[in-house]
């Protein structure tokens, strides 16, 4: 009788700890929510459809530094994370969890923007956009501030 309750009582402890989400899954849907905010910040595009293929993407995923083939990304205390060339290669850290490779979701797309704004160039590039919105509100604010005097008249 003692055997089977501590029988019963491991299956149930083994079943709330792996029904638990780990840390890290918290942290991927938060930062997933707060990137769909900031997205869902600018104007509704309703009539866009853009097709852009990518061909031959290869993704290097690695475990070291020394194994990125960019000498400035591979240099000791580089803070590169992921890198795209414009021959569709994509270089990204990578962690083995169990029998399973994971890669950042977040690095993983600001780097497939990368390809998209090799291939069209109308496609914003990841590492500007703050400079785009920038230039965005100003411009914005100009035209609100000509229509402002432009109505005084």
């Amino acid at each position: 009788m003692g055997l089977r309750i501590l029988s019963i009582c491991a299956s149930l402890l083994i079943t709330t700890i792996s029904a638990c989400s780990p840390i890290s899954t918290g942290y991927r849907a938060q930062g997933l929510r707060y990137s769909q905010k900031a997205f869902d910040y600018y104007e509704e595009t309703p009539d866009l459809h853009r097709v852009i293929e990518l061909e031959k993407v290869r993704v290097h995923i690695i475990g070291s530094r020394r194994l990125f083939e960019w000498e400035k990304a591979r240099a000791e205390g580089s803070a590169t994370i992921a890198y795209s060339t414009r021959k569709n290669d994509i270089f990204i850290f990578g962690k083995k969890v169990g029998d399973k490779i994971i890669v950042n979701q977040a690095v993983l797309g600001h780097e497939i923007n990368h390809l998209l704004n090799f291939k069209d160039m109308e496609i914003a590039d990841p590492d500007e956009l703050n400079e785009i919105e920038s230039r965005h509100n100003a411009e914005s604010w100009t035209q609100r501030i000509h229509q402002y005097f432009k109505d005084e008249k």
